[in-house]
């Protein structure tokens, strides 16, 4: 949450809100200015605003993110009822301001959460795997969601498992999202959709560029995408120096932490954890171990989990397929094996749950006869495009 409006002329109450930091920008406003703002949240006393012109003002923009305080001498069996009913969250009366800003806290935090459709996917260490992962979670939504897209933001191309026939990435669109010009439809042109799919958006073709992007531009790029797409994975890659790292890990509290049962790893995430995630707030993550071994020697799955302070989301076995993978341009879910497919649909269904999406409904497909004509169309340099303009 970035912007509140609070109408209220207890200064008190605004200042203990400035002061707590949650709100990037707290300002106390008039019930004139309450339907021409812009705020992201607003709270309202009904000290300035009785029921009756609460009634009649348009609020439903925010959803779920307008607050309404009533005192003791205006509340009713039926006030909640009545203030419900125009979209409106009821603070009951007689709360402390402490109890107030708890209130207005843990419900836009939860609203904000279950809105976000950002998953980034971070390694606690190069070679986790964790490209192999987030590429696997977008092929597995394949069927379940058509709006899935794949954004490599860990400085490369993001062709390691995949074919891409473009020259095109985030290279060619570096000045306007410097400048914030990008549109989302030009942005659509960009995003493919590859042979397993699912969309796609070829990351840095040139290497000496990775170190240019600044999280705002990053964190502008990741909002037209929201725009576009259902759901949006990153693979945030495990270089936190990178600018695009820090804006995959601070865009979205979906995160999830790619890692194996190696001590040497966990001996590098530990450091980076102390000396730059925890003072960035970036300290909340969803265990996924992957390439585990059945080993009495190597700490297990929830052990482990608990070591690195997450929640264990999914554990995937170690398949002797990776240089085979990268050589036919393929994920190891395409291999079928039940223990790794299990283990990416516990990904899947997290995901899915937490969108309120129901995992496991089919969308429609394209028929075999369509993938024809579509060819020929490509044959004659007319690439189809989709209601969004990317290309399929």
């Amino acid at each position: 949450m970035k912007r509140i409006g609070i109408v209220c002329e207890d200064h008190n109450l605004v200042s203990h809100f400035k002061e707590a930091e949650y709100f990037e920008q707290v300002q106390a406003i008039s019930i004139k200015e309450v339907q021409n703002s812009d705020f992201d949240v607003l709270l309202i006393s009904d000290r300035q605003v009785g029921l009756n012109e609460l009634k009649i003002m348009d609020l439903k923009s925010l959803g779920e993110n307008i607050f309404y305080m009533i005192s003791h001498q205006n509340f009713t069996n039926m006030s909640q009822a009545i203030v419900k009913s125009e979209g409106v969250t009821m603070i009951p009366p007689r709360l402390t301001i402490d109890q107030i800003f708890k209130f207005v806290y843990e419900r836009t935090r939860k609203n904000l959460l279950t809105q976000n459709k950002v998953f980034s996917f971070f390694g606690a260490d190069s070679k986790v795997g964790t490209t192999m992962v987030a590429q696997s979670v977008c092929e597995n939504f394949v069927g379940h969601s058509d709006r899935v897209i794949l954004i490599t933001l860990d400085g490369s191309s993001g062709d390691d498992f995949m074919s891409m026939d473009t020259t095109t990435g985030l290279d060619e669109i570096k000045t306007k999202l410097q400048t914030r010009i990008l549109s989302s439809k030009e942005l659509g042109e960009l995003c493919i959709k590859n042979a397993s799919g699912f969309y796609s958006l070829p990351g840095i073709k040139n290497i000496m560029l990775k170190h240019h992007y600044h999280p705002e531009q990053v964190s502008y790029l990741i909002e037209l995408l929201e725009e576009l797409f259902e759901i949006v994975i990153i693979d945030a890659g495990s270089n936190i120096e990178l600018g695009m790292t820090i804006a995959s890990l601070n865009k979205t509290p979906n995160r999830f932490l790619v890692v194996t049962q190696q001590q040497i790893v966990k001996k590098r995430y530990m450091k980076l954890y102390n000396q730059i995630l925890e003072k960035l707030s970036i300290d909340q993550f969803m265990i996924i171990v992957n390439k585990t071994v059945n080993d009495p020697v190597l700490t297990y799955p929830v052990a482990l989990a608990n070591e690195y302070g997450g929640i264990l989301i999914s554990e995937l076995p170690f398949l002797e397929y990776g240089w085979q993978c990268e050589y036919e341009k393929r994920t190891l879910l395409s291999f079928n094996i039940d223990a790794y497919s299990e283990g990416i649909a516990k990904i899947s269904k997290v995901i899915s749950i937490h969108l309120g999406m129901k995992y496991g409904q089919e969308v429609v497909k394209i028929t075999p006869f369509q993938k024809v004509i579509r060819s020929f169309g490509r044959l004659f340099g007319k690439d189809d495009k989709d209601q969004y303009g990317a290309t399929i």
